[in-house]
């Protein structure tokens, strides 16, 4: 995983997420990079621990950004370095392999996550990235607070804080767009609404079971599931 020293100069203030506002950071060999401010010291020492927890499960492969020592006004920086890759969002025409494919390497992503009893907290298209090996995960929430989440989240409309099933609702959503429009009795549209379950305790979130559901569906086809509606008649 790439590395920068936060040192240099704030930018302009591109938008706020709660309590960090994203700025505009430019280093000292003048190179740009993107940068969290906290507003407060405690928020920054948060945000400082979770990085260490990701670093020590090895998880290279999540875009964790760098923090800085602390700035004269009490706050650290968090950068985020670019990564290369192509945005979920981005994507279309896939083959419901490649689908499937994209969706178990998220899970693969979030096991030592939520092993560790962490959460990404912003589980979502845009925050997920495809490259030449696999996916790599963007823009964890620094620190979890109720409200946060994406768009739609349950957890986030009714004001409450987001745990490990959120990560699960939003992958069920990243399926649900990656996959289309489904056939009634397509495996996957009965997983996709078993993942975003509004209430998060009838969620299906055991991340083995996902994976076996996602690898049985894998050959599901139309005629196959109108085949056995008449065998099982």
């Amino acid at each position: 995983m790439k590395s920068a020293t936060a040192r240099g100069l704030l930018g302009k203030a591109l938008r706020r997420e709660g309590d960090f506002v994203l700025h505009d950071f430019l280093l000292n060999d003048g190179s740009h990079a993107v940068a969290w401010v906290a507003s407060s010291e405690r928020l920054a020492h948060e945000a400082l621990l979770r990085v260490l927890e990701l670093r020590s499960l090895h998880h290279t492969r999540l875009a964790v950004p760098t923090v800085s020592e602390r700035q004269p006004d009490g706050t650290r920086m968090r950068v985020d370095l670019p990564v290369a890759g192509q945005p979920l969002t981005e994507l279309n025409g896939l083959s419901r392999n490649i689908v499937i494919q994209l969706v178990r390497c998220v899970l693969d992503q979030l096991r030592p996550l939520h092993a560790a009893r962490m959460v990404h907290g912003n589980l979502q298209s845009s925050t997920v990235l495809r490259t030449p090996n696999g996916v790599v995960l963007t823009d964890p929430a620094p620190v979890l607070r109720a409200n946060h989440g994406p768009e739609g989240l349950p957890e986030r409309v009714e004001g409450q804080l987001p745990n490990a099933s959120a990560d699960i609702w939003g992958l069920g959503r990243i399926l649900k767009d990656l996959a289309g429009p489904l056939q009634r009795r397509d495996p996957l549209r009965a997983l996709v609404g078993d993942m975003t379950e509004w209430m998060p305790e009838e969620r299906e979130t055991d991340l083995d079971r996902l994976d076996r559901r996602l690898d049985d569906a894998k050959t599901w086809t139309p005629s196959a599931g109108l085949l056995s509606r008449f065998l099982l008649a």
